[in-house]
């Protein structure tokens, strides 16, 4: 058994490493501090998209959201430009057998 255990141990390191559901699979963008600019943005409140919107997110939190022409982006931060995209809360398993 002890046998069996040591080599497993390689595959199991490969398959975490080759999961397409790890989190930086899905990151694009890295930093301290992002702005999200020209964004619709759903809030799955099941109020109306709000057009053209800027969300601030800094240490992986959202700092701010609010109308483009209002919230300037902070010096230093990582700009993305989202004109004509949406950004809308995270969908997690959302669909799982366990």
């Amino acid at each position: 058994m002890v046998f069996f255990a040591s080599v497993a141990q390689p595959f199991r390191a490969a398959s975490a490493q080759q999961n397409p559901n790890a989190p930086q699979n899905f990151i694009k963008v890295t930093g301290p501090v992002i702005a999200l600019t020209h964004a619709r943005v759903i809030d799955g409140t099941g109020a109306a998209a709000r057009a053209d919107q800027t969300l601030v997110i800094r240490d992986g939190s959202i700092a701010a959201v609010g109308d483009a022409a209002a919230v300037t982006p902070p010096a230093g931060a990582t700009v993305v430009d989202l004109t004509g995209r949406s950004v809308m809360p995270g969908l997690v398993m959302m669909h799982e057998h366990l």
